[in-house]
This record gives C-alpha cells, sequence and structure tokens, in this order.
C-alpha cells in the first residue's frame, strides 16, 4: 500500500490518521470490500490525488509563476479570444467569484486585459495578453505530470471508464446538491456556497 501524503494542519493531521486507522482495519482484499469500505477506500485515493494536485500547483507557482487553475482559465481565455467572467467560470467549472479572483490575479501580472464590448459597454470581456499567451506556451501542462504518465498507460477502454465513471459521479453529486438548494438561490460551486 502506498503512503498518502499528509496534511500540515494538526486537525488535518488526526483526521488523516483516524481515517487510515479505519482504512486499515477496514479495508481488506480488494474482492472483499463492502459498500461503507469501498466509500472509505475511494475517499482516500482521491485524498491522495488532490494532494498530488496541489502540490503541483504549489511548484507550478514557484516555478512559473502561476497555479494551476490560473492557468486553466488563461488557457480558456486564449482558446475563446475573448470571454466574460461568468462564460468563464461556467468553462472551466469554478464559481464567479473564484474566477474574478483568478482574473485579477492574471491581470496584475499582465497576462490578461480586460476590455469593454464596443456593442454593450455593461459586457466586460477578459483577453489573453501576448505576455499570457508565452505563459502558456511556456507553462507545463495543468496536470499533475506523474497523472498524465499513468494515464498513458492505461488503454483507451480504461481511461473512457475512468472519465464516464468520474463525470457520472459529478452529475449525481452535483444533481444531489441542486435538489437540496432552494429554488431562489443562486447556483455556485463555491466551497462558501456548499455548507
Amino acid at each position: 500500500m502506498h503512503e498518502r501524503p499528509r496534511s500540515t494542519s494538526a486537525a488535518g493531521s488526526i483526521r488523516d490518521r483516524a481515517l487510515d486507522l479505519r482504512l486499515e482495519h477496514d479495508v481488506g482484499a480488494p474482492g472483499d470490500l463492502s459498500v461503507d469500505r469501498l466509500d472509505l477506500s475511494i475517499l482516500k485515493d482521491l485524498r491522495r490525488i488532490i494532494h498530488a494536485f496541489e502540490c503541483h500547483s504549489h511548484q507550478m507557482a514557484h516555478e512559473h509563476d502561476l497555479t494551476a487553475p490560473q492557468l486553466v482559465c488563461l488557457m480558456a481565455i486564449a482558446e475563446r479570444k475573448r470571454i466574460s467572467n461568468g462564460a468563464l467560470a461556467r468553462a472551466v467549472d469554478l464559481s464567479p467569484s473564484t474566477v474574478v479572483g483568478i482574473v485579477d490575479r492574471l491581470a496584475r501580472k499582465r497576462l490578461v486585459d480586460r476590455q469593454r464590448d464596443i456593442r454593450d459597454r455593461r459586457v466586460v470581456n477578459i483577453v489573453a495578453t501576448d505576455a499570457g499567451r508565452e505563459a502558456i506556451r511556456l507553462a507545463p501542462s495543468p496536470l499533475q505530470g506523474r497523472l498524465v504518465e499513468a494515464l498513458s498507460r492505461l488503454d483507451d477502454g480504461e481511461r473512457g471508464v475512468i472519465a464516464r465513471s468520474l463525470r457520472r459521479i459529478a452529475e449525481l453529486m452535483e444533481s444531489e446538491s441542486d435538489a437540496s438548494s432552494s429554488a431562489t438561490a443562486p447556483l455556485s460551486r463555491g466551497p462558501a456556497d456548499c455548507a
């Protein structure tokens, strides 16, 4: 079994160890996992993947002055030539408030510009600058390198199953979240709106 990177906070460390103890006790061979044990196993593996993404994002920020979310947004902006904040939020599947913060940081780095629409002055579009396009060219993949390598070792069928399964889980979780929210509440995927 691979050792999972640990949380840096005291509370996180306690939660990590409690989860590890429960998993060590509950999870046996892959063929004998109950639904509860399988849920914990999936949770543990997802946490390991998320931690690897966070480490990669920090490394990108240190080496290229761009986090993975900033690069993903910058790539989406450059791909579409010009895009509004709302359309960008939908394109990268982040909350509008998160995207505004990311675009603010990209603008401070002079990687994007905000421009008023000629036909409708109320609309503000975001466009990539030459420096932004160069940053995209020089930056590594926003995907963590080991994930890209691991996925490349799978055949097309296995990658398809993973992609479809993750998409289906996300859809089910979103529909459950949408059903539990009030009809008048705005939809958002930001962490503050998930309480």
